[in-house]
């Protein structure tokens, strides 16, 4: 007798992701860019995310952001947390992520993942693909405000981007 109310879900941490090679800032800017182009096309659907703020003086907030990858049939959903005093509070990280994936044929979820780096790898590419169109070749110097994750991942990102 077959089981066809089982779900299997896969779990990745972040430690199985930057195995698999996700720490790859080259691929993060090709799969950005092509979701960009894929997105213009009408090919994903992108609703507005969903804040939470729980302090407007420290933007302490969750976020909610889902999007649909019509042509792969895949609907996920990122679930970021972002709370600004964890540094200086807790001596923690001030963002984490998890990623939920389901497939849309059938609606099941098939991946929950962490998603803190998928989101900074995501900034930093989007930051190198607008290097890579509007930067100059070029270039020697850049400059940050700010010195997180975030600006971490741009750096990675511009050298991906412009070498020089």
């Amino acid at each position: 007798m077959s089981n066809n109310n089982k779900i299997e879900c896969l779990y990745f941490s972040q430690e199985d992701l930057l195995e698999a090679g996700c720490l790859d800032m080259q691929m993060a800017m090709e799969a950005a860019e092509a979701a960009l182009l894929d997105y213009q096309e009408g090919k994903i659907l992108f609703p507005e995310k969903i804040v939470q703020i729980f302090d407007d003086s420290t933007q302490e907030r969750i976020n909610c952001l889902p999007a649909t990858l019509l042509t792969e049939k895949i609907c996920g959903m990122k679930w970021v947390s972002v709370f600004p005093n964890n540094p200086v509070a807790y001596g923690m990280q001030n963002l984490s992520a998890v990623v939920v994936l389901s497939e849309i044929e059938k609606g099941f979820p098939i991946a929950y993942m962490d998603g803190t780096l998928c989101s900074n790898m995501r900034v930093g590419a989007m930051g190198g693909i607008a290097a890579k169109h509007f930067a100059r070749q070029d270039a020697k110097s850049i400059g940050f405000i700010g010195s997180g994750e975030q600006a971490k991942m741009h750096l990675i990102a511009m050298k991906s981007a412009v070498p020089s």
